[in-house]
Formats: C-alpha cells, sequence, structure tokens
C-alpha cells in the first residue's frame, strides 16, 4: 500500500513543472496508477468485521465521493487567487501527509500455507472458475457503466444547452448521491446479499439514465444526478464481492485479478459510447438502460448470487 501510494507523491509536482502538454503523458500514466488498490482491498477485508465487510467498503467508497465534492471548486477557488502551480504544491503536500499516515497502520502478515502452482494460491478449481465469472460479470457491469460516464457533460451541452456552471451543480449533486447511496448499498449488502445490493445500483442507475435523457429541466436534473451517484459504489461492491469467496492466501492476488480486467475493459467503453454518440446522442444512455437492467437480474444467477 505504501509503494503504491507513494507513486503519486511526486505528481501534483510533476504537472506543476509542465511547459508543454506533451510532458503530461508520462505524468498522466503516474497519476493513473492504481497499483495500491488490490492490497488496499486486502487489508480492508482482512480488518472488517465479518458481518459489516459491505457496509466498510461502501463507507471507503463515500469517503472518496466527499473529496469529489468539494475539491473541485476548492481547488478552482484557490487557484484563482494564488495560481495553479502554488495549487499544485499544496496538492503534493496532502498526497504525502496522506502516504506517511500508512505507516501508522499496523501491518498484516498473510499466513503461510501449503499451494502448488495449479491451484493459484490454494484456491479450488470450481471457486476459481467462480471468481473469474464474477470478475467478468462486474468487468462487464462497470464497462457499461463507463460507456457514457465521459459523454455527461457533453449531452447536457449539445442536447440540454445547459452552462458550465450548472453543470457543475450536477457533478458535485451527483457525487453527493455517490457518498449517500453508498451507505445505503453497504447496509443491503450486509443485511440481505451483496447480489441484492448490486441489482440495486444497476437498477438505480438504469432509473437515473432513464430521467437524464428524458426531461430538460434542470431540477429534474438534479434528481437523475444524484441517483447517478448510484453507478460509483459497483468498484468497492467487486472488492467486497470477490474478498468474500477468495482464499485468504490470495486475496490480494484474485482482487487484482477482478480490477485489471474491470480496467481493460473498461478503457474501451468510452470508444464505443463515443461512436454510438456521433450516431444519435441518446444511443449510448439507452444502451446503458437496457444493459444494466438485464445485469440487475444476472446478479441473481450464479456465481454472484452466492455473495
Amino acid at each position: 500500500m505504501i509503494l503504491g501510494w507513494a507513486i503519486w507523491v511526486p505528481v501534483p509536482l510533476m504537472f506543476s513543472a509542465a511547459t508543454h502538454w506533451s510532458q503530461l503523458l508520462p505524468v498522466m500514466s503516474f497519476y493513473g496508477f492504481m497499483v495500491a488498490g488490490p492490497s488496499i482491498s486486502a487489508y480492508i477485508f482482512a480488518s472488517a468485521h465479518k458481518e459489516r465487510v459491505t457496509m466498510t467498503f461502501t463507507v471507503l467508497s463515500a469517503s472518496w465521493s466527499l473529496g469529489y465534492i468539494f475539491s473541485p471548486a476548492l481547488g478552482g477557488y484557490i487557484s484563482t487567487h494564488i495560481g495553479s502551480q502554488l495549487t499544485l504544491h499544496i496538492a503534493f503536500i496532502f498526497y504525502a501527509i496522506a502516504t506517511a499516515l500508512l505507516f501508522f497502520l499496523q501491518s498484516q502478515h498473510p499466513k503461510r500455507l501449503n499451494v502448488t502452482p495449479n491451484n493459484f494460491g490454494g484456491s479450488r478449481p470450481f471457486r476459481s472458475r467462480k471468481i473469474i465469472l464474477l470478475s467478468i460479470y462486474f468487468a462487464t457491469a462497470i464497462s457499461v457503466l463507463s460507456l457514457t460516464r465521459p459523454l455527461t457533460v457533453q449531452f447536457l451541452q449539445d442536447v440540454f444547452t445547459i452552462d458550465s456552471f450548472r453543470v457543475g451543480i450536477l457533478g458535485s449533486v451527483s457525487f453527493l448521491g455517490w457518498a449517500i447511496i453508498s451507505m445505503g448499498l453497504g447496509k443491503i449488502g450486509d443485511k440481505w446479499s451483496k447480489a441484492i445490493a448490486v441489482a440495486t445500483a444497476l437498477v438505480i442507475s438504469s432509473i437515473s439514465s432513464i430521467i437524464f435523457i428524458s426531461f430538460n429541466n434542470f431540477s429534474v436534473l438534479i434528481f437523475a444526478s444524484f441517483l447517478g451517484g448510484a453507478s460509483y459504489p459497483l468498484w468497492s461492491l467487486m472488492g467486497a464481492a470477490i474478498g468474500s469467496i477468495a482464499p485468504e492466501t490470495s486475496r490480494g492476488r484474485w482482487i487484482s485479478f477482478s480490477q485489471t480486467i474491470t480496467t481493460l475493459t473498461a478503457f474501451i467503453a468510452p470508444y464505443l459510447g463515443g461512436i454510438l454518440y456521433e450516431v444519435s446522442p441518446p444511443m449510448p444512455f439507452q444502451l446503458v438502460i437496457i444493459a444494466t437492467l438485464l445485469l440487475s437480474f444476472l446478479a441473481f444467477v450464479k456465481p454472484l448470487k452466492a455473495t
């Protein structure tokens, strides 16, 4: 976790030193490194109370969203007064503080058990297949939602002619929805099942898209944006679901496997969404509506149902 987080520490300084867009390419490579994700997820799963695993993951997800609600506006305000370079230097300080806090965490040492190369860290064959199918399911769901995520602002401006200020408000409302809905999904996952929590998130996301493309009314769009926050906790729900069935001796490895598959497939999704948008702006959103509803039903089919 420390090494993965430390990669991000110099990123703000690298941003501030750049004088040409081409210099940002290696910086964005560092910025996109999420190598600490699997180890953090494995650490959280091992530390969480077994009856509150889903809630623990979604609370962490909500903490991310709280930063997204306030930090863009605060960063913009500070940069207008002291300049963007000094603002990035302040960000560097916060990055360093966050990394330093990890040194105060108690180390976790996994149990050393006899494993063989062909069982991927002690996982029985049927369990391995179950985790792989579950990983593919989450990769598909998150990729479907990624079809329209980069197009939301463009749709609001092109189709509804909404100005940038109100677009920013809708973005903040979406992150607020992420924080609040995450807490509810965590309770659902622990009280009933993770499958129900995932299905609920997908249904809410589908309803959000239906409202979003149907009403050119700012008040209604605020409500749709709030519901749209339900799409973000899926990443945390994936960690909780994979962690619950992965062997303890290779939990971090399996979580890394699922996150890698999801990242690779989600990388392609915006390109497909852009192609569909060129044909018709509502088309990618309509595809998301249909796909998320179908995936919500699949959540109750093995292997996800067992979680």
